[in-house]
């Protein structure tokens, strides 16, 4: 395994144990495999009771979330300073390369110093994070849009307008068949979004 591979794992751990340490909290269940079978027949039988309310148990004590994280090639502070400003949240927790333990095996040169290893913010009851991926392993973003669900077309219009400033607009906008604002950019720092304000079903 070559000294690039054994950077980019240790870096992969320390954003795991970050990652779960801080934010996720779940419990990882017995795999079962189960037949399908009547309802009432599952419940007259003991045994299989059992076993039914046992899964049933697990996976309603099981807890899940999914978080956006982006990554960013030493652009991760700028860009989480300006989206919390912009969806008025509140940085939680930035982490640079050069708080890491020396023992962590995180690179420690005067180029990564400054760079972000773990950035969270919160908006509302939500969370967006990111970091600054190794010079080495940093890519553009493709393949997916940072959603935005806003509740009033005027919140809407300064989200998306603001995000867009020095940025590429993909999708001016506007009003469509589902939501009374929809629009699609890729902001200044290379992030894709969807600003989305659907309309009442009322």
């Amino acid at each position: 395994m070559g000294s690039g591979s054994i950077r980019a794992n240790l870096y992969g751990s320390v954003l795991y144990a970050l990652f779960c340490q801080q934010d996720v909290r779940f419990t990882v269940g017995s795999t079962y495999s189960i037949r399908p079978i009547n309802l009432d027949e599952a419940r007259s039988r003991s045994p299989s009771n059992a076993v039914f309310q046992q899964n049933q148990k697990e996976t309603n004590d099981m807890t899940t979330d999914l978080v956006t994280y982006l990554s960013f090639d030493g652009q991760c502070e700028a860009a989480f300073k300006h989206y919390e400003k912009i969806l008025d949240g509140k940085i939680v927790m930035m982490m640079r390369y050069a708080d890491a333990p020396a023992d962590a095996g995180v690179p420690q040169t005067p180029e990564t110093a400054t760079r972000i290893m773990h950035a969270r913010l919160q908006v509302g009851d939500r969370l967006l994070m990111g970091g600054d991926a190794p010079p080495q392993f940093a890519s553009k973003p493709q393949g997916f849009c940072v959603s935005i669900q806003v509740d009033e077309p005027a919140e809407a219009e300064r989200i998306f307008h603001e995000l867009g400033e020095g940025g590429v607009v993909q999708m001016p906008i506007g009003e469509t068949f589902w939501a009374c604002r929809f629009g699609m950019l890729i902001d200044k720092f290379g992030t894709p979004w969807m600003v989305n304000c659907e309309r009442s079903t009322t």
